[in-house]
Order: C-alpha cells, then structure tokens, then sequence
C-alpha cells in the first residue's frame, strides 16, 4: 500500500510525536525530518508535518486566505527518479535510520516494494517495510519477518514511482484502492482531483493534485495501464502520450507525476 482515517490518525500521530522531538519506529511512522535522497536525485519524499492530500476529499468549503498571495511551497513536485535511486516509502525508517546503499533512510531499493499496511486489528500501528520483489504477494509473505502484519487489500504496496523500477518494456500504473471500491464502488473509485478548499498546506489558488483510493502503484508490461489505472511519468521518465503531460500528484505522503490531459 487502507482507510482514509488510519492515514489521518498517523499524520496527527507523526507531527505530535515531531513536535516532542521522538522517532518512533514502533508505529511505522515518518518521524517529521525530510528524507535524504541519493546526491543528485530529488527522491519522492513528503514532509510528514504536511498534510495528506488524500486524508480529505475535495469539499465545497471555502478558504479566506485563496485570493491572498498563495504559499505554494507544500505543492506536489515532479521529480527526478533514477535506476539506484529507489522508492520513497511513507512511515518507514531503514535499519532504525541508518542509511543502506546509499539511499535516504526512507527508501527502498529499486527492486523491492514498499508495503503500507492497514493498521489491521483496528487500534494497532503496523509497521510499514520493504519487501524483497514486486507486489503485493511480496509484502504479504514477509510481513512476518519485518514484524508487521499484512491484510489482503487493506493496505498498499507501491512497486515503482515511475518505469525506472520496472523491468524492460514495462510502465509504472497507480492502481486502485480495492477496500474502498468494495466498501462503495460508485463513489470509491481511483481517481485525481484538487486538495479540499479547507486544506491549510494547500491553497486552491496554487492548483495543487491529489490521488484519492489508491491502492498503490505497480509494473505493468506494455506501454499503457489498465482501465481505471494511471501512468506515472516523472522528471526523469517523461513517456506520456500525444496530447498529455506529466502532471504532479500527491499520493499517501509521496510526490508522484501521471500522464493527465494537456
């Protein structure tokens, strides 16, 4: 990799946790510092003491300081991602917070997959990990030995950022939430809008764009996604199609780029 309030509950818990100057690694969370990328590389990290847009859906709210000279800094960033420079994982620390092969310390290398679990039984914090390999199957088959538990299709499990993790003649696809589509298939599906107009790290005036239920991010072989699904592009991987652009997204903590209209 999930519900919308358990990442909430861990953005509260991350910054609160910042602010009395803790790291925890016992919940899985972020502890507030940006991660280090790889010299060279801007990496997808987010800074956990902003806001997730994907904690709040659009709403028709409105924010007095929209007209006001806008600060756009929080806004999601394309990126520069490379073959070793690895995947951004959100609420993981490498080795407590040692830095492994060069990269910050909250990536994984390029051919693992980050597993977000769902905090699942309700009322725990489940570790987030890297997994050796691709996919979701990987993270649940060694949730165990990363002393973290892995739920089928409650948590997330992000393979890529963009084709530079993948295999040859593969792309890198935001894939859909299948927890939430279950829970309400006509209003859950994938999809990418604007941050709620009450979102104080996002102003709407800055026009900034969010993933809502995504279920994470995977290879796919081919030059396309499937239906419902979206190519990511980045800095470094610009293959969007005629009449589309790499476009900046939030997703879950993580800076990410998909192939939107022109």
């Amino acid at each position: 990799m999930q519900q919308r309030f358990r990442r909430l509950a861990l953005f509260v818990g991350a910054s609160a946790l910042v602010g009395a100057g803790f790291i925890v690694a016992a919940c899985g969370t972020d502890n507030g510092s940006t991660p280090v990328p790889t010299p060279g590389v801007d990496g997808g990290g987010k800074d956990s003491s902003k806001t997730d847009g994907t904690t709040t859906d659009p709403d028709s709210s409105t924010d007095p300081d929209a007209a006001n000279a806008p600060d756009c800094a929080n806004e999601p960033k394309l990126r520069t991602n490379t073959a070793t420079s690895g995947i951004y994982c959100s609420f993981y620390k490498r080795d407590g917070g040692a830095v492994e092969g060069g990269l910050g310390t909250s990536y994984c290398d390029n051919d693992e997959t980050c597993c977000n679990p769902a905090d699942v039984p309700a009322g725990t914090h489940q570790l987030s990990y890297c997994a050796q390999g691709k996919g979701g199957d990987k993270c649940a088959a060694q949730a165990g030995a990363n002393s973290s538990i892995w739920t089928a299709d409650a948590g997330s499990s992000w393979e890529c950022a963009d084709k530079s993790s993948c295999g040859a003649g593969q792309v890198c696809c935001l894939i859909q939430d299948q927890a939430k589509l279950a829970a309400d298939p006509a209003k859950n599906k994938l999809n990418i809008g604007t941050f709620g107009k009450n979102n104080p790290d996002h102003p709407p005036a800055c026009n900034g764009h969010a993933a809502y239920n995504a279920g994470g991010t995977r290879c796919t072989t081919g030059t396309t996604c499937g239906a419902g699904e979206y190519k990511l592009c980045s800095l470094s991987d610009d293959n969007c199609g005629a009449g589309t652009k790499c476009i900046a997204i939030e997703a879950f903590f993580r800076d990410l780029g998909y192939c939107g209209p022109m």
